[in-house]
């Protein structure tokens, strides 16, 4: 008997990892397999349109028949189809970049250490908070009121804001640095 086709073949979801590799999950439809008989499939390769997050269409090809009554088939087209999701990957913040001491706790920041970046990948972050007081020191807690990840680099280090998502931001650290100099007259 004839197999015509694979279709409706089933992927695997994954979180953002650079690549556009897809993972089978086993579902699908056999066309022609004969009621009752036990017939599997696996293919070679499973691939996302592209690496990045976001529903896609996945290629699947060297698909090949297993199972008990596999001997029993021939298969008319190796190539298949399916869709799969690849999810934003989640980065946290650890740190911001320094502020200098200006009498307020209040701070914006446009560099921070972000953890959990594929590979060599960049992204640039901004954001506001506050400090616990308005004091100079390092290492100082810092609670971040809102941040906005942005596209950075160029390259292979080239990254894309939508294919990561920052966790709530919590034991984040910064520094307040001594203000140097301080105007001894007021602006006139």
């Amino acid at each position: 008997a004839s197999i015509s086709s694979v279709t409706d073949v089933g992927v695997n979801s994954k979180t953002y990892d650079g690549s556009s590799t897809a993972t089978l999950n086993g579902a699908g439809t056999i066309n022609g397999m004969v009621n009752g008989d036990s017939l599997t499939f696996s293919a070679a390769t499973a691939v996302f349109n592209d690496k990045n997050a976001g529903s896609k269409t996945v290629s699947v090809n060297g698909i090949v028949l297993g199972g008990a009554d596999a001997g029993n088939y021939t298969l008319g087209n190796a190539t298949a189809s399916g869709s799969g999701t690849i999810t934003a990957k989640t980065l946290t913040l650890s740190s911001i970049a320094d502020k200098v001491y200006d009498g307020s706790s209040k701070a914006s920041f446009s560099q921070g250490v972000l953890n959990g970046l594929v590979g060599s990948e960049v992204l640039d972050i901004s954001g506001s908070g506050s400090y616990a007081d308005k004091n100079a020191g390092i290492g100082k807690a810092f609670t971040v009121n809102a941040a906005t990840l942005a596209d950075a680099g160029s390259g292979v280090s080239a990254g894309l804001a939508s294919n990561y998502v920052l966790a709530t931001p919590s034991g984040v650290t910064g520094t307040v640095s001594i203000c140097s100099s301080w105007p001894k007259t007021p602006a006139s």
